[in-house]
């Protein structure tokens, strides 16, 4: 026996991508009774439980029709098992039995690999929001010089829409960011707080290009802030509060990373 076998019972479909039905998990782990393994998977759902993670996604049950003994049909419980509800099956068994022993192996290599896939799409989308803010950043930044902002101005402008965006001082933010004083804030920022302050760019930049009223440092400075403001309100009434969330990853780490995970480092994760 070999792990190829437990490759040869996934199952997929578009609403769940891939899965493992009990029953035949069980047959390929040497249990003959199903009610044996039955008692391992409540031991798993109840550590499942413990993790915080959806029963009824990782351990789906449904009806499965089978063959009766008189030519007729019946149908039984099974479970459309999760590659994560696998791995803990997997653990609940004994280990000096070959079949649980491949699949402890299995199970715990590829849910592995499936949580580096899934932290390497979102190291990729929260660095992809990082260059958008930047693309933003400058346009803002054109669209002031263009007014006739200098380079001071400018940055005067940005800091007082940041201040009102995080209601809070860059002093503020960067301590309980951890960061220096010449460290930008939006790196260590979530990123959905990213998203927000792209957004409040550019409806700073679209208003100032197209009305001629906000020409001055302080008309431009209090659209921006009214900008930021709005935003601000928006996260607000949906139970988000900027200043009180925690930071994450820093984005100038980010290319690298994705490299690494691209070049397949760190044990053949593409395989």
């Amino acid at each position: 026996m070999t792990q190829s076998i437990f490759e040869s019972i996934k199952h997929t479909n578009k609403d769940r991508g891939e899965y493992w039905s009990a029953r035949e998990l069980a047959l390929v782990l040497g249990y003959k009774q199903w009610r044996n393994f039955e008692n391992v998977i409540g031991k798993a759902i109840d550590s499942c439980k413990t993790a915080g993670n959806r029963i009824s996604y990782h351990f789906a049950e449904v009806s499965k029709p089978i063959m009766s003994g008189k030519g007729g049909t019946q149908f039984v419980v099974d479970y459309e098992l999760s590659r994560y509800a696998c791995s803990i099956i997997a653990q609940n068994g004994d280990p000096k039995k070959e079949p649980i022993a491949l699949a402890q192996m299995y199970f715990a290599s590829q849910t592995r690999k499936q949580e580096l896939f899934q932290e390497y799409l979102a190291d990729k989308q929260r660095l992809g929001e990082r260059i958008k803010y930047s693309e933003t950043d400058k346009e803002l930044s054109g669209t002031l010089y263009n007014k006739g902002l200098k380079s001071p101005q400018i940055a005067t402008v940005k800091a007082k829409g940041q201040k009102v965006f995080y209601n809070a001082s860059p002093e503020v933010i960067r301590k309980k960011y951890g960061i220096s004083e010449k460290k930008p804030i939006v790196d260590r920022a979530p990123d959905i707080l990213i998203t927000a302050q792209s957004l409040a760019n550019q409806m700073t930049a679209m208003n100032v290009d197209k009305n001629a009223n906000l020409s001055t440092e302080n008309t431009i400075t209090r659209e921006h802030m009214i900008n930021n403001q709005s935003v601000r309100k928006t996260l607000i009434e949906r139970g988000i509060i900027p200043e009180s969330l925690s930071p994450a990853p820093d984005t100038k780490k980010l290319p690298k990373k994705i490299q690494q995970y691209e070049d397949g480092l760190g044990g053949g994760l593409l395989e």
